[in-house]
């Protein structure tokens, strides 16, 4: 655990004298006097405070330190991600397709997020009061708009999700395994350069811009190590633009979170990104069956599926997709996207942690390498006092 010592001590020390005692607050605050047209997209009638129409539900925004932290958490659990998915074939059972699995994940992820959200609504009328079912037809409008506004926004963000899946799907399949390492990582370059693209300024410093550099530099380091430059080449043309495009998607997809933040609370927003993607996902099933893929057979061979593969599907998407990414979304309200892609490189490190303890894999010496890089990347990004700064002064 020396990993996380270190981190969580960084974490806490980056926090004292950067940012005032309640930053996001004061954001609040500054907002409900800044005209609504630029929280809102535009619509006139925005101009009421956002928590007006969440504030049951909504919870109170969390300082960069400690959002810091959640990004280093969420790491640690994406990092069980591809080790489940690995445990598939370690069970047996019937072969899955990605497709097949894809849609099962996400059929799951939905059931998630219902249950999440039926919670909180059960919450929210709880602490209504009696005379609750009088209030004004101009609050039930703007309530319906802002529910408008948001299932746009999470039908976006998720629409970006399974665009990345299937470029990554169709490009891991054309290209060898350490070839895809360093396309993929081009997510690290890619954040930040989008962010000034999409966002129109950098909530971030120099070594925000280091540490995803570093990032890029560390997988990139360590894929050569471990494939040794070998692998057959470099794959299809058609693969490796794949790969590059599922890079490019999912660093849209992090911007665009940040902007849609901004406007809509972290868990009201990802809750609905999740029912979305469920939604989306039998688009990819049904090409898949339209055009004889493996799915088809594996829907007529569903009670050769064993318990424990079903399990491992629940469980994968349960915490990486469920859990890690709630845990992101509440940490990317206050922390820009770019300055929290550093945060990210730790996720191969704890992949390998988590393959040792689970499927007895040796750690190699490129892994160790590349962690020890991908650690230097996410104190630079821990120590940028331009991202408390830039946010408070907002």
């Amino acid at each position: 655990m020396p990993l996380l010592v270190v981190l969580l001590t960084l974490l806490t020390a980056s926090g004292i004298g950067g940012m005032p005692e309640s930053p996001r607050r004061q954001l609040r605050l500054r907002s409900q006097t800044r005209s609504p047209l630029l929280f809102c997209g535009g619509v006139a009638h925005c101009q009421k405070p956002r928590q007006q129409l969440t504030a049951a539900a909504t919870p109170s925004p969390v300082s960069v330190p400690t959002a810091r932290l959640l990004l280093v958490v969420a790491a640690a659990i994406y990092g069980t991600y591809s080790v489940l998915l690995r445990g598939l074939t370690v069970v047996g059972g019937e072969p899955l397709p990605s497709v097949f699995v894809a849609f099962v994940r996400y059929q799951f992820l939905t059931c998630f997020a219902a249950m999440l959200r039926g919670y909180r609504t059960l919450q929210t009328r709880r602490k209504l009061p009696v005379n609750a079912s009088s209030k004004s037809t101009g609050a039930n409008t703007a309530a319906t708009a802002d529910d408008r506004r948001l299932w746009l926004a999470a039908t976006e963000l998720a629409a970006y999700t399974v665009a990345t899946s299937l470029l990554s799907i169709f490009g891991l399949a054309r290209v060898p395994a350490f070839t895809s390492e360093i396309l993929s990582s081009t997510l690290h370059l890619f954040v930040p350069l989008l962010t000034l693209l999409l966002v129109g300024r950098a909530d971030f410093g120099a070594r925000t811009w280091a540490g995803c550099a570093l990032a890029f530099a560390a997988a990139l380091l360590t894929t050569l190590y471990e494939g040794g430059g070998g692998g057959g080449g470099g794959g299809s043309l058609i693969g490796q633009a794949s790969l590059i495009a599922s890079a490019f998607f999912f660093g849209i997809f992090k911007v665009r979170t940040q902007v849609h933040l901004r406007t809509h609370s972290p868990e009201r927003l990802n809750t609905a990104r999740m029912v979305a993607m469920g939604a989306l996902s039998f688009v990819p099933l049904l090409v898949d069956l339209g055009l004889g893929g493996d799915s088809r057979r594996t829907l007529t061979r569903l009670h050769k599926v064993l318990p424990a593969q079903w399990c491992l599907m629940a469980l994968s998407v349960f915490l990486s997709a469920f859990v890690a990414s709630s845990l992101q979304f509440a940490a990317c309200e206050v922390i820009p996207a770019a300055n929290a892609q550093p945060f990210s490189a730790l996720q191969p490190p704890f992949a390998a942690l988590w393959s040792l303890l689970l499927l007895a894999e040796p750690i190699s010496m490129g892994s160790i390498f590349g962690g020890a890089l991908m650690l230097i990347a996410t104190v630079l990004a821990c120590t940028d006092t331009a991202v408390g700064a830039k946010q408070g002064n907002k």
